[in-house]
């Protein structure tokens, strides 16, 4: 299966002292005034997953995530005219105007299933693989009055993922629910710790014969413990922790032994601990097929 997701994210937040990092402790210079940041974010996700069976009710998957972030800035004053730190002698440490496009941590699962006329069963086991770009400590770094990044593109350790998966089929309207967990395992090489992550989904599933569509609507939870550095206290720029809940509808249609598939989710309740970037909906698109072996 081939998938693409992403949203569109804007913040607005003023930026003062002793925020502005080292600038605010010169005192050759006047202390610099307030600003606001006018931020942009577009991430999206593509990804590639692959299951294939090894024998009855036993398989392996393996998911292959590129994560793609396109970052614009903008500052202003107060009072929303247009300004530029640097005209002031101010070094933003942190927002740029750059497109990344970066491989994340890729996942290896094991799969144990079973599946009957009215029921199917399945759990997940695995980890995974630390090939996404780690960033230096972002605090420390802008302590410092160094540039720094806080996107992650990985974990930089080896993560356990456990999922289990329950199906009721009653004809043409099934009901799924899921679960997978990951589960950080410890640092990095630069100290970092990320949060574990909690995803749960329950959908109902309606097959439109004449239409040749499947309907799914339901309710997901994305839970994420806070991020942590040693020697360094995460700031309210840092991951604190987040639950999110999401009303989600996705409509399938089948093509030849495959199907493509859009979907749309709304969060109906963010709540996240300090200040963290909020979006209006998640939108994806996914194109998946099946190879039989005669």
């Amino acid at each position: 299966m081939i998938s693409l997701s992403g949203t569109s994210i804007s913040d607005s937040h003023a930026h003062a002292c002793p925020d502005i990092g080292p600038d605010c402790n010169d005192t050759s210079r006047p202390e610099p005034l307030p600003y606001r940041h006018e931020l942009r974010i577009i991430p999206a996700d593509l990804s590639a997953t692959v299951a294939v069976g090894l024998r009855q009710n036993l398989g392996v998957e393996v998911y292959l995530p590129l994560r793609i972030i396109r970052s614009r800035i903008d500052f202003t004053t107060p009072t929303g005219a247009p300004y530029d730190p640097a005209s002031d002698g101010v070094s933003d440490l942190h927002h740029h105007n750059k497109t990344y496009a970066r491989i994340s941590d890729p996942r290896l699962l094991l799969i144990l299933g079973h599946e009957s006329a009215d029921w199917g069963f399945s759990t997940r086991l695995g980890f995974t693989i630390p090939l996404g770009r780690t960033e230096e400590n972002p605090f420390e770094l802008g302590g410092q009055g160094a540039e720094h990044q806080h996107f992650q593109w990985g974990t930089g350790v080896v993560s356990p993922v456990v999922g289990l998966g329950l199906n009721r089929f009653m004809g043409s309207v099934s009901i799924s629910v899921t679960a997978l967990a990951q589960i950080s395992a410890g640092r990095n090489n630069h100290g970092y710790k990320a949060g574990h992550i909690y995803n749960g989904a329950a959908l109902a599933r309606l097959i439109s014969q004449p239409l040749g569509l499947s309907w799914q609507a339901g309710l997901s939870v994305y839970h994420e413990t806070r991020e942590d550095w040693s020697n360094s206290q995460v700031t309210g720029e840092g991951n604190l922790g987040r639950t999110d809940i999401l009303a989600s509808v996705h409509i399938s249609r089948a093509l030849g032994p495959g199907a493509v598939n859009l979907s749309l989710s709304i969060p109906i309740s963010l709540n996240t601990v300090g200040s963290q970037l909020s979006y209006p909906a998640l939108v994806g698109v996914s194109f998946s097929g099946a190879f039989v072996e005669n």
